[in-house]
């Protein structure tokens, strides 16, 4: 066994001297202090009865207090605010992508990103309708080697009583935009 620990050690001994080489080359297309901490402009969302029952159909909920509107338990499902910031206040259709603000200090091709995770902490009971506003920003950006991860949190307040109603953290990888020296994830984001 004591063998068996030897080349295990020596393995990840190789392992990690590789990731420092490979991470130690700089991406031009990065800018981390550009990044990290931004802060966007706040945006204003707002849902309406018809908002919540679509969301809620289109997601597949079955129960009447989220498809009947004359329900006296009626609620948007707990997880629409996740959507709200690419609707803002628009009761249309929306373009996917135009409410978007990019991120500061990164340069890629948009065709680079894959959706990572999504996290949303519920502080307050969602009504039938609300007008909210939304504070974002940029908490992390990991070096993955092959790509980099940007986790941003998203504040939705109550735009008329100023309480946090909601607090979302999203990640997406981008693929390309690694080895820029930055710190490596290997947990959840949460």
């Amino acid at each position: 066994t004591a063998e068996l620990i030897n080349t295990e050690l020596v393995v990840a001994e190789w392992y990690d001297a590789y990731v420092r080489a490979t991470m130690s080359s700089t991406n031009p297309n990065v800018d981390v202090e550009r990044c990290v901490g931004h802060r966007y402009e706040p945006q204003r969302c707002s849902y309406n009865t018809r908002d919540a029952l679509l969301y809620n159909v289109g997601i597949g909920c079955h129960e009447s207090r989220f498809v009947y509107e004359g329900d006296a338990d009626f609620a948007p499902f707990p997880t629409l605010p996740v959507v709200l910031t690419f609707k803002g206040t628009s009761h249309d259709v929306v373009q996917f992508g135009s409410t978007s603000g990019g991120f500061p200090g990164l340069t890629f091709n948009p065709m680079q990103i894959l959706h990572g995770e999504e996290e949303l902490e519920l502080r307050a009971p969602l009504g039938d309708a609300a007008e909210l506003v939304a504070h974002a920003h940029v908490a992390h950006l990991w070096d993955k080697g092959s790509g980099a991860v940007v986790v941003t949190e998203t504040r939705f307040d109550d735009a008329h009583t100023g309480r946090t109603v909601a607090v979302k953290r999203s990640s997406v990888f981008i693929r390309g935009l690694g080895k820029f020296g930055g710190e490596r994830l290997t947990a959840k984001i949460g």
